[in-house]
């Protein structure tokens, strides 16, 4: 069966939708809501749902989003109980209506998880797909056009405001004045949502002012545009207005009453047609499973058969099975499977094992790991669609195209699209470019697994040089793909918008690494090592709340990678990720008797947290407690799991003076306050560490760079 959205609200505010108490809470984070949303706004099946029908008393039950029901059932009423999909359309009824109308106690029943407004942000940032025509004001060929979208181009461009009972009066809360939300609303481009079910009075007026806003924009703008723009906004007015047609073919100048007029034309044409896609997403058709009350036992096999289909198709799966239209090649995963074996070996060790320890293949499943799959399928789109020879020379004011051609063949869309043949032709030299890429970072950049890396899109950059094997051999062409690296991980240049900005460094990088050009798109960047308000300088990681993963794992990756002295000494030597990788063995003496181990590295903090320990709390309390000074990665280094155990329960002053000098220097390690238990002296020691870690990579970066 199935019913519109619309219906399925309506339904809801009726009362004759019904979340039967024995379902459990909502659950969802909001990236989850976030994702679901942006599928449904381009139109993609949600997958079915359970409904049960039966009568009020049948089962306790309340309102979707709500802990406890809002209406009053009446006897014998005929009820739709919703047995699966309540998270789904829970986000939904969230997103799509306005949630504080089904109650004034909203700030104390409704769901935490749900206290949110959805707005949808028309006009694109940077690097972004103008999906909705803001730029030119012209809307993509009618709404259907935007049902050919990924989730991802409509993911990033919706925004949440909290609902808060103290900020009720907020421009988007409940109690907001209807002349503030339509100001406030249009002035940041953003559609509400939650106004879509009902009236669209609101949603009406607000489009309108966002279209006449842009047009004052496109004018205020004219003399600066760019010639393409300006060309596409004036076919756009020519295709709609018998004035600007005139204009266009006999003046070269409009004067404000025509430019009103087109403007009024124009800007009235778009937010139609945006009005008329969003009603067609709130009417676009949900299938339910729909069984009788006494089908009830049904239910649960049902419910299981919804919930346990098995692993889904990836878009890995789908290009292995396009591959296979071309029977001049034997099948794919077999093939990759021995390029991989063939590829990331060594005189010593076999590729497979390599592969296994690296993260790059699953040891259960001999199937490459979801990560390496993604970047097997962007690289092998680079290579199909963005040959070497087709890449041009860019300067810094013409980045923009490039980077945006290059981001397109990212789309799933575009991936599934290739060849079958080219795919069977270029799949090794992804795959072996990948691979060196992998051990260039393992080597050269202290990582042990490619899940550590906290950008996992800025392997692709240094793939797609490394597509010429003679780069290995040129010592500095490799150097500047390091300073690209530490660069751009510890400035935050991957913070925000990482696929535009992937895009644009495997332009810039074949151009300073590859091309070895002397203009430097990074140096400006370089400034910001280690500095970064909010992300990498001293202020923040002295607060291990804050940090970013990638930092925390960036600053234990570049110290490993100067191939430190171990703490435990003259047994395991010099560390580093490639004697990890190697799968080394160290030699250790117990009774007389020499036995040889794997060589195996742990995060070490420098200060144990026990220093912190008190009667009331414990290490592992201490260990997950991400506000603990100790915590901070400026108290973290690798050292062999041989050197932990050693030092066991030692106390900081006692196990660092009898440290082997190399390994002092090594780690960064200043000069030893007389008490660690104070955290003053603690605070002052990681800062120490910090400004040594900041010259040591600043002059390192500037070496690189010579």
């Amino acid at each position: 069966m199935e019913k519109t959205f619309h219906d399925v609200l309506d339904m809801d505010r009726e009362g004759t939708l019904v979340l039967p108490d024995f379902q459990r809470d909502f659950v969802w984070k909001t990236a989850q809501q976030q994702s679901l949303i942006a599928t449904f706004l381009v139109q993609i099946p949600i997958n079915g749902m359970l409904l049960l029908e039966g009568r009020s008393g049948d089962f306790s039950g309340k309102q979707m989003c709500w802990k406890k029901n809002h209406l009053k059932e009446t006897e014998n009423q005929v009820l739709s109980y919703l047995l699966d999909g309540q998270q789904r359309l829970s986000t939904l009824k969230n997103a799509f209506s306005d949630i504080t109308d089904d109650g004034d106690d909203w700030a104390t029943e409704l769901d935490n998880k749900l206290k949110v407004r959805w707005f949808l942000r028309l006009m694109p940032e940077k690097g972004e797909e103008d999906v909705f025509g803001m730029r030119s004001m012209k809307f993509p060929q009618g709404s259907a056009a935007l049902n050919k979208l990924e989730p991802s181009a409509i993911e990033g461009r919706l925004e949440t405001y909290p609902l808060s009972k103290t900020d009720s009066a907020q421009w988007y809360g409940p109690r907001a004045q209807q002349k503030d939300f339509y100001r406030e609303s249009a002035a940041h481009g953003l559609v509400p949502l939650y106004k879509l079910y009902g009236t669209n009075k609101h949603v009406s007026t607000i489009l309108n002012r966002i279209a006449m806003s842009r047009m004052a924009d496109i004018q205020a703008d004219w003399e600066i545009m760019d010639e393409d723009l300006k060309k596409e906004i004036l076919k756009n007015l020519c295709d709609i207005d018998e004035v600007a047609k005139k204009w266009v073919s006999e003046s070269p100048s409009m004067d404000d009453d025509d430019w009103k007029d087109c403007s009024n034309t124009l800007s009235t044409e778009w937010a139609g047609a945006m009005r008329d896609y969003l009603s067609d997403v709130m009417n676009q058709k949900l299938t339910f499973i729909t069984l009788k009350k006494d089908e009830i036992s049904r239910a649960i096999v049902i419910f299981e058969n919804l919930n346990n289909s098995g692993t889904a198709l990836s878009p890995y799966d789908l290009i292995v099975a396009r591959a296979a239209k071309c029977k001049s090649y034997p099948p794919l995963t077999q093939r990759i499977a021995e390029f991989i074996e063939k590829n990331a070996g060594d005189s010593q060790k076999d590729g497979k094992f390599l592969a296994e320890k690296m993260g790059i293949i699953d040891a259960k499943t001999s199937r490459m790991t979801s990560t390496f799959q993604k970047w097997y399928l962007d690289m092998l789109a680079l290579l199909i669609k963005m040959p070497e020879d087709q890449m041009p020379i860019i300067k810094e004011k013409n980045v923009g195209g490039t980077a945006n051609k290059i981001n397109l063949l990212f789309k799933r869309t575009n991936i599934l699209n290739l060849d079958s043949a080219a795919i069977h032709e270029k799949s090794e030299l992804a795959i072996r470019s990948l691979l060196r890429a992998v051990t260039f970072l393992n080597q050269r950049c202290g990582l042990c697994k490619i899940d550590q890396m906290g950008y996992k899109l800025m392997v692709l950059p240094i793939a797609y040089l490394m597509q010429d094997e003679t780069v290995l051999k040129d010592a500095k062409k490799l150097d500047r793909m390091e300073y690209w690296y530490w660069v751009s991980l510890f400035s935050g240049r991957y913070i925000t918008n990482q696929n535009h900005r992937c895009a644009e460094d495997v332009a810039w990088l074949y151009q300073f690494a590859g091309r070895l050009e002397d203009y430097n798109p990074f140096a400006r960047d370089a400034q910001d090592v280690l500095q970064q308000n909010k992300y990498s300088n001293l202020e923040t990681l002295l607060q291990p709340e804050g940090v970013n993963k990638a930092i925390s794992n960036g600053i234990c990756a570049y110290v490993l990678s100067q191939k430190p002295h171990d703490f435990y000494q003259g047994k395991s030597g010099n560390l580093s990720a490639e004697r990890v990788a190697n799968d080394e063995k160290v030699s250790i003496q117990f009774n007389g008797t020499t036995s040889s181990i794997p060589l195996k590295l742990e995060l070490h903090h420098i200060i144990p947290l026990g220093t912190s320990k008190t009667m009331k709390n414990v290490t592992s309390d201490l260990r997950k407690d991400k506000r603990n000074l100790l915590n901070s990665p400026l108290n973290l280094t690798y050292i062999s799991s041989l050197a932990n155990k050693f030092i066991g329960a030692q106390s900081p002053q006692v196990y660092l003076d009898n440290l082997y000098a190399g390994s002092i220097t090594d780690h960064f390690i200043p000069e030893r306050p007389k008490d660690f238990k104070v955290e003053a002296d603690q605070k002052k020691f990681l800062e120490d560490r910090y400004h040594l870690i900041l010259q040591d990579l600043q002059q390192h970066l500037q070496e690189l760079c010579q």
